[in-house]
């Protein structure tokens, strides 16, 4: 059961995700140390988990520009359920406070909650509901859907689940999606002068079983 060193994303880059009970060990800045998996009964149903909401982040970065816009947004609620021997049995809904995302600097957070971006006034979340994971718990990715101001999409993100350092078996979690999407296909079209179509996201869940 891998440990993970700090995970260098922009927003979060002085955080440590902790633990390790890795589904995908892609991107990893430094070896893992191995540890043995610990078995469980098996489960009638996935297992469900409570978020710790002042743990728990989305970073993203808008790339393909010669200023690159980074910033954070936090987690408003998630819904998780998670089978870790049969990963295609589990579930997540993660609903992000889009009216609280900052940006890098100023101007560029007030023109994000506008109304040619994220438009917050009329969609203060964002939010992702899983439809399937595929893999195993060496590797995997989460399917879902991704709706933002209004407009749903399907979306794939790669998915990492870590054991918290400092803890025993699978009460206290981590889990870790990434992926990039196409704003344009939102309808957050603004800043199209300053910065590209592509979003980096990386959602940080931090849970305990309930």
């Amino acid at each position: 059961m891998p440990q993970t060193p700090d995970i260098p994303t922009p927003a979060i880059s002085r955080r440590r995700v902790l633990g390790g009970l890795g589904i995908c060990g892609a991107l990893l800045s430094a070896p893992a140390v191995t540890l043995p998996l610990l078995p469980t009964p098996a489960q009638a149903a996935p297992v469900p988990y409570a978020l710790d909401r002042a743990r728990s982040v989305v970073a993203f970065d808008i790339g393909d520009s010669s200023q690159p816009i980074k910033g954070r947004m936090p987690i408003q609620s998630a819904d998780i359920r998670l089978d870790l021997d049969r990963l295609d049995r589990s579930t997540a809904s993660v609903t992000m406070n889009a009216a609280a995302a900052t940006c890098s600097f100023p101007f560029a957070t007030q023109t994000m909650r506008g109304p040619t971006v994220l438009d917050t006034d009329r969609f203060p979340t964002i939010a992702f509901t899983s439809t399937g994971f595929q893999g195993d718990i060496l590797g995997g990715v989460v399917s879902g859907r991704l709706t933002i101001r209004g407009i749903t999409q399907a979306q794939t993100l790669r998915a990492e689940i870590f054991r918290q350092r400092g803890t025993e078996g699978r009460d206290a979690l981590t889990v870790r999606m990434r992926g990039a999407l196409d704003r344009h296909a939102f309808g957050a079209s603004g800043m199209a002068a300053l910065v590209g179509p592509s979003l980096a996201v990386d959602i940080i869940a931090r849970i305990s079983r309930t």
